[in-house]
């Protein structure tokens, strides 16, 4: 990005006191301080955003977390889901990453330490320190109210947070090693990081990096891809090859994964985050030459977890 399409960036994304630091950065307050930081504001901003023409930027906040500006978009779009957007301009965003995302590799940069992109396996007891969802009736009984079955629960070990009081949603690398965590609220109406929660251990978080439900990735043929958990477990019960993205648009390093699959078939949730998603799965499987589909669910239906199973069977069906 030059300084033009940063500083733009930035306040599309509801930055306040953005200025040019220098040839390398644009700083602001962190735009994900109402969510990450402590009692919600950026007292002292510490958040920077790489700038160069023809480069892909990345932003690095010492309050919270670092990464890609693509992964910074996406996080706000996540946590401001079905909330308040004023103050955002996401078509905008949008707009200006459109080239970036062609491009693959981060830049090297200066006085700020690189986010790393290597794989941390959690350790066992960071899981074990919750109790299993059978041991909370409100738990299970929000689970069989969005028609997750036993099956499901013991497949992919569910537990629950009784402090967030949130469904812990574990996940594994393609190998079977810990990844991380997504929780997801048992409570109606809320909203943000209040809805969905994304878990660290000792600082590290995964999610860029792998996929829900990974070691599907041996199993062979097309693969499924889905936004959420809960449309994997839907989907898998009628095609056991299919992952959750955790998120509206991927990564880079996870669509690399898909290279083996026959194909890459999108179901979108039927939102404005959906429609968005396509253009970047698109974009991405055809800078890395795959075989790309999509699979829009019928007018009134929002995503696949709503879905009856033959009705998901016949529409995959139809791509296979």
């Amino acid at each position: 990005m030059t300084q033009e399409q940063a500083t733009a960036f930035l306040q599309a994304l509801g930055c306040k006191k953005v200025s040019v630091k220098n040839q390398q950065w644009v700083m602001a307050s962190c735009p994900l301080a109402q969510w990450l930081h402590e009692k919600g504001t950026d007292y002292t901003p510490s958040f920077g955003l790489s700038i160069g023409a023809g480069e892909r930027s990345f932003f690095h906040c010492f309050s919270c977390r670092s990464g890609s500006a693509e992964e910074l978009l996406q996080v706000i779009e996540l946590y401001s889901k079905g909330g308040d957007k004023t103050g955002y301009n996401f078509t905008l965003a949008h707009q200006l990453l459109t080239e970036e995302v062609q491009i693959l590799p981060l830049p090297d940069y200066g006085e700020y330490k690189k986010p790393e992109q290597v794989f941390v396996e959690w350790p066992q007891y960071w899981l074990d320190s919750f109790k299993a969802v059978g041991w909370f009736p409100a738990a299970t009984e929000y689970l069989s109210s969005r028609g997750v079955t036993q099956d499901t629960i013991t497949k992919h070990g569910l537990r629950f947070d009784s402090s967030r009081e949130m469904i812990v949603c574990p996940y594994t690398n393609a190998d079977g090693k810990l990844a991380g965590a997504r929780g997801r609220s048992i409570n109606p109406g809320v909203k943000g990081p209040d809805k969905h929660w994304d878990y660290k251990w000792n600082g590290n978080n995964n999610y860029r990096l792998v996929w829900y439900n990974e070691p599907v990735l041996y199993l062979f043929g097309s693969v499924v891809v889905v936004e959420g958990q809960f449309d994997c477990w839907a989907v898998e019960q009628i095609y056991p090859k299919v992952l959750a993205n955790l998120t509206a648009k991927p990564s880079i390093e996870k669509l690399k994964k898909l290279g083996d699959c026959d194909s890459v078939i999108q179901i979108p949730d039927r939102d404005a985050a959906g429609e968005e998603s396509v253009k970047s799965y698109a974009s991405m499987c055809k800078k890395l030459k795959f075989k790309y589909k999509v699979l829009w669910l019928d007018e009134g239906v929002k995503d696949p977890a709503e879905c009856h199973p033959e009705y998901l069977k016949d529409k995959i069906q139809e791509l296979l």
